[in-house]
């Protein structure tokens, strides 16, 4: 009778152990899943902000890209002859203001 009753011990022991070592598993899976889920939810923003980056730069570059169509017009190049250098057409009259 003493060696079952020792045998129960022990094995109460054990399943105690086990159990423990279970909680502290549980335990750190739940936080390790919590601090998982913290980065996924800052890389979501990171995403966002990156593709409002994105589009951003697609405007400015669609804007670059219809200046350098403009700056090759003949339109363009009379505006800036006018402008930047003073020359005019030989038959053109030029008004000026008080």
């Amino acid at each position: 009778m003493k060696a079952t009753v020792a045998r129960r011990r022990r094995n109460n022991k054990r399943y105690v152990f086990i159990l423990g070592i279970a909680v502290v598993l549980a335990v750190v899976a739940f936080v390790r899943g919590a601090q998982l889920q913290a980065k996924a939810v800052e890389y979501e923003k990171q995403i966002v902000h990156m593709q409002e980056k994105l589009e951003e730069e697609q405007t400015r570059t669609d804007k670059l890209e219809e200046q350098k169509r403009y700056v090759q017009t003949k339109e363009f190049i009379e505006q800036y002859a006018k402008e930047k250098l003073g020359l005019i057409y030989e038959d053109e009259i030029i008004f000026e203001g008080k």
